[in-house]
């Protein structure tokens, strides 16, 4: 048989042959009873709960701690005030005067 052009055929629909039932899949009677319940207990959670609370109120309290710190650091590095301190390519030579002073006190302890 010759296949025929794809223009030529009709579109095909689709059709729902079942219908759906809802459900609730909480529900112990559709998904039977919790076979995790005895698993990790109800004070397990409840301890780890506590547990993630106190480590999140200690992290709160170091955090705050760092952030009062950095701010006394920067006000102690803006009272150091040390943009004004010479680079140090300023000092790669030292005054001829200082060596002269140098070689001066060396000359009289000998």
């Amino acid at each position: 048989e010759k296949v025929p052009e794809l223009d030529s055929l009709q579109e095909i629909k689709g059709a729902s042959l079942v219908k759906g039932i809802p459900f609730d899949p909480s529900d112990p009677e559709v998904s039977g009873p919790d076979i995790f319940r005895r698993l990790v207990p109800m004070e397990a959670h409840e301890a780890s709960s506590l547990y993630s609370e106190e480590q999140a109120k200690l992290l709160r309290t170091v955090c705050s701690e760092i952030e009062s710190a950095n701010g006394e650091l920067a006000l102690f590095m803006s009272a150091l005030q040390l943009e004004d301190i010479p680079a140090e390519q300023e000092f790669t030579r030292l005054p001829q005067q200082l060596i002269e002073c140098a070689a001066g006190l060396s000359v009289r302890q000998s």
